[in-house]
């Protein structure tokens, strides 16, 4: 396997699973929320005091995979590839 192809199979793993952890978080923090602005800033604050507990080490990984791609000669983004995560639109 090319380095290239277990990059872009990282890529694909880490949209997926990433995908799946927000889906839940989003459940979490809305299913209980009176309201969608209510659920909406209690899910940045929670993230920004996520982003500040661990230093800014713990960021998006969807993000990082978006920058590590733009920063290749791959004309194929990992998202294209990766199976829809069950509940959403795709």
């Amino acid at each position: 396997m090319s380095a290239d192809t277990a990059k872009e199979q990282l890529g694909d793993e880490a949209i997926h699973r990433s995908g799946r952890s927000y889906l839940r978080l989003i459940d979490a923090v809305f299913d209980p929320a009176p309201h969608v602005a209510s659920a909406v800033g209690t899910f940045f604050a929670g993230a920004a005091t996520t982003l500040r507990a661990s230093d800014y080490a713990d960021a998006y990984p969807i993000a990082t995979v978006a920058f590590e791609v733009a920063n290749t000669r791959t004309s194929r983004c990992p998202c294209r590839s990766a199976p829809p995560v069950p509940g959403t639109v795709g």
